[in-house]
C-alpha cells in the first residue's frame, strides 16, 4: 500500500563545506522547493519546553 508522507525537520549547516564554500552562504541561496543532497548525522535536541525535535547537521551540501 502507498502512502504520502510529510516530514519537517530542522537542518543546521556551519562552518565550511567540502567544496570550500561557506554553509551560511550556499543557504542563503536556497529557496523553498529547491534540490538539495545532504549528507551529514540526525541527532535529537529537546527545547526549552520539553519537546524533542530531531535535527540533521550538515556536514556536505549540494545545490542539484
Amino acid at each position: 500500500m502507498a502512502r504520502q508522507c510529510f516530514l519537517r525537520i530542522q537542518v543546521v549547516a556551519s562552518g565550511t563545506l567540502a567544496n570550500g564554500e561557506r554553509a551560511q552562504d550556499l543557504a542563503t541561496h536556497l529557496t523553498v522547493g529547491s534540490v538539495v543532497e545532504v549528507q551529514g548525522f540526525l541527532n535529537r535536541h529537546e527545547t526549552s519546553s520539553g519537546v524533542a525535535k530531531l535535527v540533521l547537521h550538515a556536514q556536505q551540501l549540494k545545490k542539484i
